[in-house]
């Protein structure tokens, strides 16, 4: 590492600058992004499904776009308000007038993990509340995401229907090929059409070692090939779930449809005709997604 300068970039205003200098071997000719603050969400889904998986196979670099999603929210969304109750405020107008109650945050603040700081948090936290459900993967936003469910039961009902969708990404024809960059030898040979994909199948089934004599398909080889890409599986895990609403349930996601139809045009699902259906995603043991799915 050659450094050219003690003076850190701030990710804030020269966040082009930032990942240039972290990632050059990504930017290889030497152009920034577009952007000096946030990346935004498109840009970054642009980046990770570049046909050549430079992106999509850097950790370090989907590691910085996530961390710095997860600060630049924060930042703008997470607040403290007060509680709207006539107890809660005239408690907060006492503190704020005590000298003591002023010297105790001061102390707190130069130390966070004294003693003083403490009985501020305690102070604090009957009079005033957190709100940030703007933060990806923070507890803000699954505290939000209750909120929503109780409110669709209480306008639709309790759920008929409640589905947990897995998916075996390290065994699925798709997702591998995605793992393959799109100039690469191996992509252009991997099961495409219904019978390559038989073909791989049986390949797998009898416990083949290779597959076009060129693509190692052990489990342990494919186990690595999906975890070096993880964008593939989400991909293809996206795609899963989008089928399942569409063709299973017989509703399109919200972001797929924007229009209101009348409740009886609605086509038929496996379950009947839907009302509204909403899921949450969260990880598995081996780090792989799963959906809990709820249909009303």
């Amino acid at each position: 590492v050659h450094r050219t300068t003690d003076t850190p970039t701030n990710e804030f205003s020269e966040n082009n600058v930032l990942f240039l200098e972290a990632f050059p071997y990504l930017f290889p000719l030497g152009k920034v992004m577009p952007f000096k603050g946030s990346i935004p969400n498109d840009y970054l889904v642009h980046l990770l499904c570049q046909g050549h998986n430079q992106f999509a196979g850097d950790a370090a670099f989907i590691f910085t776009a996530c961390i710095q999603r997860m600060h630049h929210e924060t930042l703008r969304s997470v607040s403290c308000k007060a509680k709207r109750n006539l107890s809660s405020m005239e408690q907060l107008g006492i503190l704020a007038k005590d000298p003591l109650f002023a010297k105790k945050v001061s102390m707190g603040v130069a130390c966070p993990d004294g003693k003083e700081a403490k009985e501020v948090l305690q102070m604090f936290k009957n009079v005033l509340k957190n709100s940030g459900a703007g933060v990806p993967y923070s507890p803000f936003e699954s505290a939000s995401a209750v909120s929503k469910v109780h409110a669709m039961c209480q306008w639709y009902g309790c759920p008929s229907v409640f589905i947990t969708i897995t998916v075996d990404d390290a065994h699925n024809c798709l997702s591998l090929r995605m793992c393959f960059p799109i100039a690469n030898r191996a992509n252009s040979q991997f099961p495409c059409p219904a019978t390559d994909a038989s073909e791989f199948l049986c390949a797998l089934a009898q416990g083949a070692e290779v597959f076009r004599d060129n693509i190692p398909i052990q489990n342990a080889n494919l186990m690595k090939m999906i975890n070096e890409n993880s964008v593939a599986a989400v991909l293809f895990f996206k795609l899963l779930i989008e089928s399942v609403y569409e063709h299973l349930l017989g509703l399109l996601p919200d972001r797929l449809s924007r229009k209101t139809d009348n409740y009886w045009k609605f086509p038929l699902g496996m379950f009947g005709r839907p009302t509204a259906a909403m899921h949450a995603i969260e990880p598995q043991g081996r780090k792989t997604l799963h959906g809990h799915l709820a249909f009303f």
